[in-house]
């Protein structure tokens, strides 16, 4: 089966690296070779000043080859770099990857994909990064239908956070369901790499519904 794995990805080579080793080992690459994987990834021009988008394109390039597309964005904005990657998409189902997460241990995707094919209202299933708190779409890392991104990526706006957006799309909440896999996962098996980067980098989210980042200002 092709699946599309969709990446939003900034200016941090090293950490992209980190994210894509964790997951070609345990979900990607030789756990799950049956599969025909395709890379779409968004480059926000943010993050490391001394880094290029082509420091990116090489990490890419190194787990997926020729099968990669790359979209360079030069006016950073997260629901943008969801757009530009899901408007993509040629797969029945799609992998959405922020760049900043690594995956702790072995997943089998073609048991997720037989979860979302026996429920037809199952719109995604994302991996823990800890208890389920509501039932609503996450940009953890996730396993999406694609029919289900076509019904609504018209109305995601810009500058705005896409899980805030759905949520308050009633019809979206009730009607789909929002799975976790493993269903009933005793721990996380996912880590946040990204926060500590940004600390590091003296980098903050964004006031305006963490559409993108800003620099903190030195007192």
């Amino acid at each position: 089966m092709k699946i599309d794995i969709c990446i939003q990805a900034t200016l941090r080579p090293g950490i992209l690296e980190r994210t894509l080793e964790s997951f070609n080992k345990n979900l990607f690459g030789r756990w799950n070779q049956d599969h025909d994987y395709r890379c779409i990834c968004n480059i926000d021009c943010i993050g490391d000043e001394n880094r290029s988008p082509d420091d990116v394109v090489t990490v890419l390039q190194k787990f997926f080859g020729n099968k990669t597309i790359c979209i360079i964005n030069g006016v950073p904005c997260f629901s943008h770099a969801v757009i530009e990657t899901w408007k993509r998409v040629e797969s029945e189902f799609f992998f959405n990857l922020e760049d900043d997460w690594i995956l702790n241990e072995k997943v089998d995707i073609e048991k997720m994909i037989k979860i979302m094919q026996s429920n037809p209202m199952m719109a995604s299933l994302r991996l823990p990064k800890g208890p389920w708190k509501k039932h609503a779409f996450s940009q953890n890392p996730s396993l999406i239908r694609t029919s289900w991104m076509k019904i609504i990526i018209d109305k995601i706006r810009f500058h705005e956070s896409v899980e805030v957006q759905l949520y308050n799309i009633k019809y979206i909440k009730d009607d789909w369901l929002f799975g976790l896999y493993p269903a009933f996962a005793g721990s996380p098996i996912i880590t946040d790499i990204g926060r500590e980067w940004r600390d590091t980098h003296n980098f903050k989210k964004g006031r305006v519904n963490f559409a993108t980042w800003t620099k903190r200002i030195k007192k």
